[in-house]
């Protein structure tokens, strides 16, 4: 009597367990694409994050180069941002 059970519920046990599966590889692609957006994102918008942020502290060393941003000027090199020694 069981192993009759058992051989009439193997097939409905086998496409539950195929179905999870597919479920589970499903959701993890999905996460896994997200974060890949989200991390795509926010590395392009890191130099706009610095910028935003030197305006809002707006220290006298940004503050006076901030107009040369807006224009499309490159920034003078800072003199502690030369090769390691």
């Amino acid at each position: 009597m069981e192993e009759l059970l058992h051989t009439s519920v193997a097939e409905q046990r086998f496409h539950a367990v195929l179905l999870g599966s597919l479920a589970s590889l499903a959701f993890l692609l999905a996460l896994v694409g997200i974060y890949d957006v989200i991390a795509y994102t926010v590395r392009l918008r890191t130099q706009e994050m610095g910028v935003r942020l030197a305006r809002v502290l707006c220290l006298p060393i940004f503050c006076s180069w901030l107009p040369a941003m807006d224009s499309g000027m490159h920034l003078p090199a800072l003199p502690w941002t030369g090769p390691e020694h």
